[in-house]
């Protein structure tokens, strides 16, 4: 996209503060409708695309019209169903005394937005403490929900990995069982507050769930967005749509963020929400540091071009988000040490002698720097997981006509 269109495209992301903005970039011209269109499919933002036309009274050609018409339909019905099937859950896992959060989807949909229809999301996410994974697997199960992996039992995922899927044989909705927020690799970002408690928010309509506070919700969403490389769009507007609805308290953003040893990810975070959606943010969240606006420009640039950060260069820059050298040192052996979700699948890690492993994983992770791992799972990489990717490009594709021309 050219300038102009990457300033119309952004500005749109923002309807209550840029309206005005956005009706002044299209005077006089034609934006590029189909590359708007597709970076906002690929960003998972349609539906705050098409709020921002609406509000800024943005003339658009027929064909772009009746499309985000027929998204906004499919993809609130898409939510609502997910919805209901999460209000289902939530009531097993509460019965149960599971202590369930419903990380993302309908729940962030319905608190930062106040809109399920507003958020795009395909897969739901459920985090329980470590020790309530396996009961919270057999409700999941006659729930409906089956294994992904049927032939791998979620016990080595629970020591190696930090998250097991489910896909509903009913309705195929597909839901991720979390213990941690992140891999082990990225160490206590990835960790469950030990202050979580039950709540009942206004959000899931009595329904009682066991999870953090906002200002807490808060840093690990920035955390998930910085893991990723804020490679989607998305996850640095559901922070902007936070700090827009909720009145959150600064000094304790900091204090979790310390606690996480995530100060300099919330550092990026501020850096990106100022420079990109205008958030007026507390001068205590001015850490810039010349390598910071390096890192914040590189990925302010990936946002726009097809292919994202190369894996390789995204390690590069995760390490030196770290917030000290030896979380670094830390974060490189466990990348290089720990198993990934392809691994957990195709070595049998719960017979005695898997402990072999341990030895050829630093060939193989060698070997995926040279592009020549065979066991290379998407899900690896630090950008967008294969699931997301999949929810954002492909969840309401089947419902809209694949005819429709934006243009």
């Amino acid at each position: 996209m050219n300038t102009l269109d990457t300033q119309l495209f952004l500005t749109l992301l923002e309807p209550n503060k840029g309206a005005r903005a956005a009706e002044k970039l299209v005077v006089n011209r034609l934006p590029a409708w189909q590359e708007i269109l597709s970076t906002a499919r690929r960003h998972c933002v349609i539906p705050l695309i098409s709020e921002g036309l609406k509000k800024a009274k943005i003339s658009t050609p027929s064909g772009l019209a009746q499309f985000l018409k027929r998204f906004e339909r499919s993809n609130t019905f898409a939510n609502f169903r997910a919805a209901a099937a999460l209000h289902k859950i939530l009531e097993a896992m509460s019965a149960h005394d599971i202590r369930a959060y419903p990380y993302k989807g309908p729940y962030l949909a319905s608190l930062a937005y106040g809109d399920l229809s507003q958020r795009v999301f395909g897969d739901l996410d459920l985090i329980v403490p470590p020790n309530q994974v396996m009961e919270a697997s057999k409700v999941l199960q006659e729930l409906g929900f089956e294994p992904c992996f049927p032939w791998v039992s979620p016990k080595p995922f629970l020591s190696l990995h930090y998250e097991y899927r489910f896909k509903n044989r009913h309705s195929a909705q597909v839901l991720e069982l979390k213990w941690r927020t992140s891999p082990a690799r990225f160490g206590a970002w990835g960790e469950l507050g030990e202050d979580w408690k039950w709540s009942t928010p206004p959000e899931l309509q009595g329904l009682r769930c066991f999870g953090p506070e906002l200002e807490e919700l808060f840093v690990i969403l920035v955390i998930h967005g910085t893991k990723h490389l804020w490679s989607r769009l998305q996850w640095l507007c559901d922070l902007g749509r936070l700090l827009d609805s909720k009145a959150l308290r600064w000094d304790q953003i900091l204090v979790h963020a310390e606690k996480r040893q995530a100060t300099r990810a919330l550092a990026l975070a501020a850096k990106l929400l100022e420079n990109n959606l205008r958030a007026a943010l507390p001068s205590e969240l001015n850490f810039e540091t010349p390598e910071l606006s390096t890192v914040a420009a590189r990925i302010q640039q990936s946002w726009f071009e097809t292919g994202g950060i190369p894996n390789e260069e995204a390690r590069v820059l995760l390490l030196r988000l770290t917030d000290s050298k030896r979380l670094g040192t830390v974060y490189t052996l466990r990348a290089i040490l720990s198993p990934g979700p392809s691994e957990i699948l195709a070595v049998p890690f719960e017979l005695p002698w898997h402990g072999l492993y341990y030895l050829v994983r630093p060939i193989r992770y060698l070997a995926k720097w040279l592009g020549l791992d065979i066991l290379q799972d998407p899900r690896e990489t630090p950008n967008a997981s294969i699931s997301e990717k999949a929810a954002c490009s492909t969840a309401h594709e089947s419902q809209l006509s694949p005819s429709s021309d934006p243009n």
